[in-house]
């Protein structure tokens, strides 16, 4: 015999069927967003070193770089030029001491004001140039130091080379140089992070013949330069974009083929030996050669 549900009991019956379905619901909803909660930790941990590299060379960095430590630094070596100058052409009116002593002083102060910041551990090629140029300036201090104490009775052309000869000058040197170097390494460095189609061609440190350097951007022709200087030990007053600017200059009127140089190497020693590089040169000409080059908004480059 059938018994017919009474109103409550269906009513119950109901309910119980809900509460299954919203239960089960609930479970499987529960289910999928753990899943998708998985996946994104997933890819947030796969995706971390990508952008960790993206930011390590960012603007930020370059411009703080530029302000605190490349441009103090400049400062000092503008300073040592004019006063080996003027050592060499005796129109300074004070004795050679005052102006070592000069350069001692200005050394110790940019070495404080270098010193008083730091660079991201993300960005190891802005840390190591920080290093080098504060050990140069250190070395660049001493070498004032002694030789302004000095009782040799040596002046003009003479005094200038001994400076140079200083093998603390030669080490402040060679740290200034490979600080330049690795500045316009992160430079190329930024690049990437701001164009995923670009790709730095790989170069020799050698002779770059003129084929290869017309493959290259203009910043990777500036770490191309600065390398090269600093592999050659010239310390000079221009910058590697003058340099880079005055070779391209060449290539366009022809005097690169006409005066047979075999390569890149071999056009900036000419340039350098007969003073044909300038400070300025690139600031003076860049809208010409590099109007579409995609530059850091730094001075150095943009201003």
């Amino acid at each position: 015999m059938n018994k017919r549900l009474t109103r409550s009991e269906y009513i119950f019956s109901l309910f119980f069927i809900f509460m299954l379905i919203c239960a089960l619901a609930a479970f499987f909803y529960g289910v999928q967003i753990g899943t998708q909660r998985a996946e994104a930790k997933h890819a947030l941990s796969v995706k971390k070193p990508d952008q960790t590299k993206v930011t390590a060379y960012n603007q930020q960095y370059l411009v703080s770089f530029y302000h605190t430590i490349f441009s103090p630094y400049r400062e000092f070596q503008n300073t040592w030029f004019e006063q080996i100058e003027a050592i060499e052409n005796r129109h300074h009116s004070a004795a050679p001491a005052s102006q070592l002593e000069e350069l001692e002083i200005m050394a110790k102060e940019q070495y404080s004001k270098i010193s008083r910041t730091g660079m991201p551990a993300a960005s190891p090629l802005l840390q190591d140039a920080q290093t080098n140029y504060l050990k140069s300036l250190k070395l660049f201090t001493s070498a004032a130091a002694r030789l302004k104490n000095s009782r040799d009775h040596v002046v003009g052309e003479a005094l200038a080379e001994r400076i140079y000869a200083d093998p603390y000058v030669q080490e402040a040197v060679n740290f200034a140089l490979q600080a330049q170097s690795q500045f316009y390494d992160s430079i190329v460095k930024w690049n990437v992070t701001v164009d995923p189609a670009f790709k730095p061609l790989k170069h020799s440190s050698g002779g770059l013949k003129l084929a290869e350097w017309n493959k290259l951007n203009l910043n990777q022709k500036n770490a191309y330069i600065a390398a090269m200087l600093s592999k050659e030990g010239r310390f000079e007053a221009f910058a590697p974009q003058d340099l880079t600017l005055r070779i391209d200059q060449m290539q366009s009127s022809g005097n690169l083929k006409r005066l047979k140089l075999a390569n890149i190497g071999q056009a900036a020693s000419v340039l350098i030996d007969t003073g044909a590089v300038r400070p300025g040169d690139y600031m003076k000409n860049k809208n010409r050669f590099y109007k579409n080059e995609r530059l850091p908004l730094i001075p150095l480059l943009t201003s």
